[in-house]
């Protein structure tokens, strides 16, 4: 007959604790700085999807969703929905966390 105590540490689901603020603090930045070092290679597809942004535009962007949507707004015309859907998508095609 087993017993809860004869059971090895190994079939235990560990247990998650909860994150401190510096860690979660540490991560998001960690994410960012990823962002911005990927972003730099996806300058030329955000070329390619907004012709109208210019090169020296996208790269002030470092990743920053909020900036990439002010500029795709403001040089393609679009509403601010509409620019958040394209925005989002691209992103998410390319695996940025922003």
């Amino acid at each position: 007959m087993s017993t809860p105590e004869s059971q090895t540490s190994a079939s235990r689901a560990p247990v998650e604790r909860p994150r401190t603020q510096n860690q979660i603090r540490a991560s998001m930045l960690t994410d960012r700085a990823a962002g911005k070092a990927h972003w730099k290679t996806l300058i030329a597809d955000a070329k390619l999807t907004w012709p109208q942004i210019s090169t020296e535009e996208l790269a002030t962007v470092h990743g920053e969703r909020n900036r990439l949507a002010g500029i795709v707004q403001l040089r393609c015309h679009l509403s601010r929905e509409a620019t958040d859907i394209q925005v989002r998508a691209f992103l998410d095609k390319h695996a940025i966390k922003a």
